[in-house]
């Protein structure tokens, strides 16, 4: 009943839950603008759907909306726990905007962005809403543990989610893969086939194929260069960098969250 989930999670907390989820979908929301994507979660994108001047609206919206949740939790948790909450939102949605405009100057320049330019992008991109879920909730605990090797968990966490998702993006025939390389995307596979000497090749095949030709050629591209594998590896081995990271987190209980999340969120 309701009192059941009040006694596990009370309303603050949800509160902070809730704020880090209209964080997360405002950036959806203009990231889809931005990177000129028509779908989100099966469906229509919203500027698609409902037009670029009322999807902008939505996000900003939805970062008013979460930070007004931060402050009414505020009234329950106290001034110190807001303010700390608020400094862990702005931060992340700080980073999210510096990793999102690191990518869009590296679309500019697609055969120059190598590894570890597109691991930077990705952890920015990625690791400041892990950080800011798992510090919210922890400062509504009590005091944060460790904030730099907190810091690195989501970094690595975040990194290695990104990764996956990259290689997700070619699950299945070529009808529907690729959708990565068809934007001009930077991603951990474009970087391995610039790193590989292949970066020019790569810009050449998305001027003058799309659609299906572009993703077959694009794979045979990714697969001689070994791309495909060395992102597995680079996943393992992100995964393996997170759980020896948690043994630097102090608190049992924390550190049981911390495996649970990776179990949860990189699945191997």
């Amino acid at each position: 009943g309701s009192a059941d989930v009040e006694a596990l999670c009370p309303s603050a907390v949800r509160r902070l839950a809730l704020a880090v989820e209209c964080m997360h979908k405002a950036s959806l929301a203009h990231d889809d603008i931005q990177d000129a994507a028509r779908s989100r979660y099966g469906r229509p994108a919203p500027h698609i759907e409902h037009g670029l001047e009322l999807a902008i609206n939505l996000g900003d919206h939805l970062l008013g909306i979460g930070y007004a949740q931060v402050a009414a939790a505020g009234a329950e948790l106290g001034a110190p726990v807001a303010v700390d909450a608020l400094a862990l939102l702005a931060e992340a949605h700080r980073d999210l905007c510096l990793g999102q405009g690191a990518e869009l100057l590296a679309r500019r320049d697609l055969a120059g962005a190598g590894p570890l330019d597109v691991l930077d992008i990705a952890a920015r991109k990625t690791a400041p809403a892990f950080l800011a879920a798992l510090g919210l909730g922890l400062r509504a605990a009590g005091p944060l543990p460790d904030g730099e090797a907190l810091r690195r968990f989501a970094r690595h966490l975040g990194t290695c989610f990104q990764i996956i998702d990259d290689l997700e993006d070619w699950d299945g025939d070529d009808t529907g893969a690729g959708a990565d390389l068809a934007a001009g995307q930077p991603t951990v596979l474009s970087a391995f086939a610039v790193e590989a000497g292949r970066g020019a090749e790569l810009v050449r095949l998305r001027r003058e194929l799309q659609g299906v030709e572009l993703t077959a050629a694009g794979r045979r591209l990714y697969h001689d260069c070994a791309a495909f594998s060395r992102a597995t590896t680079l996943v393992e081995r992100l995964r393996e960098r997170a759980l020896a990271t948690v043994d630097e987190v102090p608190g049992p209980a924390v550190q049981e969250l911390l495996r649970f999340l990776v179990r949860l969120a990189l699945p191997g």
